[in-house]
């Protein structure tokens, strides 16, 4: 992470996710270095004269993060994955009035269809905006490594593929996307770097029970969903601020990879911890515990992490649980 450049503060707009909430009260740091402000509270700012509810973003399972940082006078955005579907993805980037031309890059963490189904939408989207607006085409930054198909074994043995299947890379070309495959990690627009292999270190977390990944017409194991990678942003005078989709290789793995390889103090992390399911959930203790020693400043579990790990990350660490919700903005900057 050498050559990754701090940012002033950076913003999230949380465009989809498992849950919705615009009722409870915006939950944010002691110190003010997280805020949160719910979707209400946006329409509410923006002067809207009623609540128009079917103009407030849908939840589904799966995740998309836009990141704005704001880089000396400068905005750089990048979009992490896409969701499920391209209809709801782009429903909520209307819902939330996202100015489509301005993000610079499109990350996918992983090949699975509750992160990669909405791509085409999304990029299709984003490309033609940015045509119009006379800006170069869309960066979109995938894993080279890319599956025929994947699929979860339930514990009867019965083997479900999931769909929709992630496009191929010659389709997401075509919708415009500036196609670039790396298994290494990087720097983007000087200020976001996407990981490459994530090192599996800690005893218990163990990958994805029950994955599939199909190779010469046979579905093998595929517990480690190997390509996955997370997104990280230095924040100036704050620490380092960690977007992991999945965390399929274990969010305690994800995190110290991040510290270690930053060597500032863990300011946040959202994402999704896969804490939720069977064979899944018997780690929730031992990640907390772990995570209870990184000090993070703010922690927002989303998506994949099961109502079950939520609830019990916000009593082990009420000052820092932060909810990561769909239609929700945050914000991060130093204290």
């Amino acid at each position: 992470m050498d050559r990754l450049v701090e940012v002033e503060s950076l913003s999230v707009i949380n465009i989809i996710d498992n849950d919705t909430d615009f009722l409870s009260t915006a939950a944010s740091t002691k110190d003010g270095s997280v805020t949160y402000q719910s979707e209400v509270a946006q329409h509410v700012a923006r002067g809207d004269a009623t609540l128009y509810f079917p103009g407030f973003c849908c939840a589904a399972h799966g995740l998309s993060l836009l990141l704005t940082a704001v880089v000396g006078e400068q905005k750089r955005a990048l979009l992490l994955d896409a969701g499920p579907c391209p209809q709801l993805w782009k429903a909520n980037a209307k819902k939330l009035g996202i100015d489509l031309a301005s993000v610079d890059s499109i990350v996918l963490s992983h090949y699975h269809a509750d992160h990669s189904g909405g791509l085409p939408g999304a990029v299709a989207a984003i490309a033609e905006a940015r045509k119009a607006a006379g800006k170069a085409p869309v960066h979109l930054d995938l894993h080279e490594s890319k599956p025929a198909s994947r699929a979860v074994q339930l514990p009867s043995g019965t083997v479900l593929p999931l769909q929709p299947e992630t496009p191929s890379f010659e389709e997401l070309q075509r919708l415009g996307g500036d196609m670039m495959l790396s298994r290494e990690s990087h720097v983007l627009s000087e200020c976001f770097f996407v990981s490459g292999h994530i090192p599996r270190k800690t005893r218990y977390e163990k990958g994805l029970v029950g994955s599939k990944r199909l190779e010469d017409n046979d579905w093998r194991d595929d517990c480690d969903i190997d390509e996955e990678r997370y997104v990280a942003v230095k924040v100036k005078g704050g620490g380092i601020v960690v977007f992991s989709a999945c965390s399929h290789a274990g969010i305690v793995n994800v995190c110290r990879h991040a510290i270690d390889l930053a060597g500032v103090p863990l300011l946040a992390v959202m994402g999704g911890f896969h804490l939720g399911g069977a064979g899944l959930e018997e780690r929730v203790d031992d990640t907390i515990q772990d995570l209870l020693k990184l000090q993070p400043q703010a922690i927002l579990p989303g998506h994949c992490t099961g109502w079950r790990a939520k609830a019990a990350i916000a009593q082990a660490m009420p000052d820092q649980y932060i909810p990561a919700l769909a239609g929700a903005r945050y914000v991060f900057a130093a204290s």
